[in-house]
């Protein structure tokens, strides 16, 4: 057992890394269940956001702590889990946009309100579209040098998803996210190993 945790968590060596990689793009499609059964679109935030997460945490973390081999694959897998986060906080708020056209009338009323949970979903769909749009190999190619710089913008998406939840919930841990997310992306840019 102590070998397989070893060769799991140390080595990073992931069986079938792969056909994981490959089959996870596909993952994406289930965002469409929201349109069979709306009760869905609570969890479907939850777990885009829960992914997102993952997404920014992983490589900051990662340099870290280079011992803990998992996290390169991880790392690796950023953009396949990016495609189902996107998709499935889309999900979310376009369910909420179609089933209750006053929420629309009520995003425009609230479009430059920052105190409005509102004000900060609109944003955070409108940051997401284009990252969405282009995370794709086509958009690699295209976009060259400028995919990367339209990719940082994930940070932003990170910060209103997280401003946005905390004003639904009345709570700050969300945005408290945003601190830790800054002190291990700061340790990282510094190149601190904590764990060799």
């Amino acid at each position: 057992m102590i070998n397989i945790v070893k060769w799991l968590i140390f080595d990073g060596k992931l069986p079938y890394f792969l056909v994981i990689k490959k089959y996870l793009a596909y993952v994406s499609i289930f965002s469409l269940y929201v349109i069979i059964d709306p009760s869905t679109a609570e969890e479907f935030w939850e777990f885009g956001w829960n992914i997102l997460i993952v997404i920014l945490f992983s490589r900051p973390i990662a340099s870290i702590l280079p011992k803990l081999g998992i996290l390169k694959k991880v790392v690796a897998l950023r953009k396949e889990l990016w495609i189902i986060c996107g998709c499935f906080i889309l999900a979310h708020g376009a369910w909420y946009a179609l089933d209750d056209f006053g929420i629309i009338y009520a995003v425009l009323n609230d479009i430059f309100d920052y105190t409005s949970y509102l004000f900060w979903g609109f944003w955070w769909t409108i940051i997401m579209l284009p990252l969405l749009l282009t995370s794709n190999i086509y958009s690699v190619k295209l976009l060259w040098k400028y995919w990367k710089m339209l990719h940082k913008l994930t940070y932003g998406f990170f910060i209103f998803g997280a401003i946005h939840i905390d004003l639904i919930e009345g709570e700050i841990w969300h945005s408290l996210l945003i601190a830790l997310l800054i002190i291990l992306s700061v340790l990282s840019y510094k190149k601190v190993v904590l764990w060799k």
